[in-house]
């Protein structure tokens, strides 16, 4: 569960979860609450939403009789569909709210696709941090990692797990090339990675894997930090334990178990990664890439199958950054298809398309100046760029300074 304030208006939700269910609507539930002197408008409170990347559309939200309770139902989607959406509303003194902040960067994400595999090269409706996380650097991020090393060992790796054209996985924090190990190592506390929820009611048979990198052996306080994996049956209620472990791997290491040995029947699934430094001093670094989920479904494609929709795309780290007065930005199509590459600003605004229209297969290149789309030079300042070609929506941050 999310709790989402912006301007006034306040969305407290939890996402979707991933569904073999092609044959009803998806319930999406929220709470709205504006911090005005009056209330949210009556009809303005709107869910958007997409399907494998296409156009928006917007329903209308209505309110159930539950105090500050809104709902909506999307339409079934076949199987295989990745189903993207936000939520907006405004109260009456003209305050406007999203859920997600950043929406429509960034969305909520479910799939209609128990089966599940995931590179972590795009957005997959991961959530980082929860309640008690209290870690001042070394926050879970989604990047190209970036290799460090201590005393000539390697603390960081330099690579993901994937193999190419995959860069990306979760990484706890991720310095600038050339700093030193503890620069963006996890330091002051803990802090936690949330795979999405995944509706397995009726799955059987079902097999959980991922591939996770874990360093608490180097520097001061060497092996007193713990790494600890989590599942829960209950959409998050409640946890049993997956690893919780001190023993540093210094390498990619493959973790995988039956469902069934922890709940008899599936139900609504979740991880949780969990990295802290509790000893002062300590070097902590972690990492998590190819998460699957395979079984039986009782899904129309067979026993087994997995839906994976393929990687259109790669987008590079922006160089360089931070930048003043421009930075490129280099992408890889696999194939020839039609791109948008484009500039939003913190809240989710557009500054500059920077390429909409069809290219050829392989890399490219483009520069962005810091202007936007009328040539006026943008403030000083955190942006992303985001890279949309078929199903993958990649974005990456970047700073400009003047």
């Amino acid at each position: 569960m999310s709790i989402i304030c912006s301007s006034g208006v306040s969305f407290t939700h939890t996402a979707h979860p991933y569904t073999v269910n092609e044959d009803d609507p998806y319930d999406i539930v929220t709470q709205i609450v504006s911090f005005g002197e009056g209330g949210v408008v009556g009809g303005s409170p709107t869910l958007h939403y997409r399907v494998d990347g296409g156009d928006f559309n917007a329903l209308t939200l209505s309110a159930t009789g539950e105090p500050d309770e809104y709902a909506v139902s999307i339409p079934a989607q076949p199987f295989g569909s990745i189903v993207e959406y936000y939520l907006t509303a405004e109260n009456e003194d003209g305050d406007a709210g999203v859920s997600p902040l950043g929406a429509p960067v960034s969305c909520h994400i479910f799939g209609v696709n128990a089966g599940f595999s995931d590179a972590l090269e795009a957005d997959g409706g991961w959530l980082i941090g929860m309640d008690g996380d209290d870690a001042v650097s070394g926050v879970w991020t989604r990047a190209d990692p970036v290799g460090t090393l201590y005393e000539s060992n390697v603390v960081q790796p330099e690579d993901d797990h994937t193999v190419d054209p995959g860069v990306a996985c979760f990484v706890t924090g991720n310095g600038e090339v050339g700093e030193p190990a503890g620069a963006n190592d996890v330091d002051g506390g803990r802090i936690t990675l949330l795979t999405p929820v995944f509706d397995l009611t009726g799955g059987s048979d079902i097999q959980i894997g991922f591939w996770r990198w874990y360093t608490n052996n180097r520097g001061y306080n060497p092996s007193e930090d713990y790494w600890r994996v989590e599942i829960s049956n209950d959409a998050g209620e409640s946890w049993s334990i997956v690893e919780n472990t001190t023993l540093s791997s210094n390498a990619w290491v493959e973790v995988a178990f039956d469902l069934a040995d922890f709940f008899a029947v599936p139900d609504r699934v979740q991880l949780r990664f969990t990295a802290e430094d509790a000893n002062y001093g300590s070097l902590v670094e972690a990492a998590v890439d190819d998460f699957t989920i395979t079984g039986n479904f009782g899904a129309p494609t067979g026993v087994g199958d997995v839906i994976v929709p393929p990687v259109a795309a790669v987008l590079d780290q922006n160089r360089p950054n931070p930048f003043n007065p421009s930075t490129r930005i280099k992408f890889e199509l696999v194939k020839n298809a039609p791109v948008g590459l484009s500039v939003y600003d913190t809240r989710g605004r557009l500054v500059r398309v920077l390429v909409d229209g069809s290219l050829s297969d392989g890399t490219h290149s483009v520069w962005w100046n810091g202007t936007d789309d009328h040539g006026r030079p943008s403030a000083s300042g955190i942006y992303y760029y985001v890279l949309e070609s078929g199903r993958d929506r990649l974005k990456r941050r970047m700073t400009l300074v003047r």
